[in-house]
């Protein structure tokens, strides 16, 4: 995805996070300042260059992308079959899994942040 390597803070959000995940975010983007909401907790999140909504599968990213883009971050990523007009910059078909670790790499590799990233749970 052009332009997310030059992103220099990010929003991500997710209520569960599998280990491993923030880390690798710190690694493919070391310049970037990651931080990292729960749903709750995101209202109108100012003063980001991106947001990666990491939801569980089967849950709707919409609610939480659409106060991203009223506060005004250009870059929204996450996962839906549903269509959500421009809510998400980016918006990335689900894998049909009930994981939730695999269904976060799904998103993350789809977006090439982490394309040679192989498994965070091995």
């Amino acid at each position: 995805m052009p332009m997310l390597n030059e992103v220099k803070r990010l929003l991500v959000v997710a209520d569960e996070l599998p280990d491993g995940i923030l880390e690798t975010l710190q690694q493919v983007l070391p310049h970037a300042e990651i931080v990292c909401l729960s749903f709750a907790q995101v209202q109108l999140p100012g003063g980001f260059d991106a947001a990666i909504v990491l939801t569980a599968p089967k849950q709707s990213p919409y609610p939480t992308a659409y106060r991203c883009y009223l506060a005004g971050i250009p870059i929204r990523v996450g996962q839906s079959i549903e269509f959500g007009g421009g809510v998400l910059s980016h918006c990335i078909q689900p894998i049909e899994t009930d994981d939730v670790t695999a269904h976060h790499l799904h998103l993350l590799r789809s977006i090439k942040l982490v394309e040679n990233f192989l498994t965070l749970t091995n």
